[in-house]
């Protein structure tokens, strides 16, 4: 039986073609409305940035919202805080370059004031600490993380009671993926790139979905899958397995390419490719956030997804 593929790209276009329709809609009701707006700062030149920097540009340019993007060779503390503000929906593109010692805590120190504003779901107090306590939904959820929920649901990939291996731990993607999988009542493994590989295998082997978030390409190989296994005198069996690859690498040819080989891929039960699976539905999530953001800002209600 072939796999089935999570087509991110395909759901995301439905997603944004739904939230075009919802500003042309209440502009042409309320020609009064301020446009929704984005600010988009970035740094230095890394490739994947900025594949992600473009698509973004260009979701933002199909849906109307206004796009500020301010790209610096490096950024300073000055700089950050001049840029955060209330209402005024703004993500600084990972990585940021900057002469400052720690960049992410002056972004988050800036931005606790303002988790309307922090549309990435990352850097406002407010919103990680409603997020990981579940005391209040928070303004804006990450947008990998929530993509990846969103997109399993549109495919009718059951959460409920099932176990789930995320392999990764950063603030952007492992961490809350693994607790919005926990608020989908998942039993959910927790590993990293230093988790010994016999142990990961065991893991994976536990799990119904598995989530690879470390950026290295090849990290999981059927030569692994095997050799982790012959103690055993058995193969292991992906067969019933959902992988989630959000690696975003390049390979030997310069093309992308996720954390986990096709050719492990071909032997699962669904999976998203890469590009086309979880790339898309981050960007899309962002537009989300964006757009429930100017929602509460004119007192309109929010957009379901």
């Amino acid at each position: 039986m072939e796999p089935i593929i999570l087509d991110g790209k395909a759901y995301a276009d439905e997603i944004c073609d739904k939230l075009r329709d919802t500003v042309s809609g209440r502009m042409a009701n309320s020609p009064q409305l301020e446009r929704p707006e984005l600010t988009i700062v970035s740094t230095g030149n890394d490739s994947a940035s900025a594949v992600y920097l473009r698509n973004k540009i260009n979701r933002c340019i199909q849906i109307g919202i206004d796009i500020t993007h301010r790209h610096y060779s490096s950024i300073d503390q000055s700089e950050i805080e001049s840029l955060c503000c209330k209402n005024c929906p703004i993500i600084f593109q990972l990585p940021i370059i900057s002469n400052a010692v720690d960049i992410k805590y002056i972004i988050t120190k800036n931005m606790q004031s303002y988790p309307e504003s922090d549309v990435d779901g990352i850097f406002s107090y407010e919103n990680i600490a409603n997020l990981y306590t579940g005391s209040h939904i928070p303004l804006n959820i990450p947008c990998t993380a929530i993509g990846i929920i969103k997109l399993l649901k549109h495919y009718n990939i059951e959460m409920c009671g099932k176990v789930v291996c995320v392999i990764g731990r950063s603030n952007i993607v492992g961490r809350p993926t693994a607790q919005l999988f926990e608020n989908e009542n998942a039993t959910v493994i927790k590993c990293n790139s230093y988790t010994p590989k016999n142990t990961l295998i065991k893991m994976v082997e536990a799990a119904d979905i598995i989530v690879s978030a470390v950026g290295r390409a090849n990290f999981i190989t059927m030569l692994d899958l095997a050799e982790c296994m012959s103690g055993r005198g058995q193969k292991l069996d992906i067969s019933k397995k959902v992988i989630v690859d959000v690696g975003m690498n390049r390979d030997s040819d310069g093309k992308l390419c996720g954390d986990i080989p096709q050719n492990v891929k071909d032997h699962c039960y669904a999976y998203t490719p890469v590009p086309g699976g979880v790339g898309p539905m981050t960007v899309a999530m962002l537009m989300w956030n964006t757009i429930n953001t100017w929602s509460r800002k004119n007192g309109t209600f929010t957009v379901d997804v």
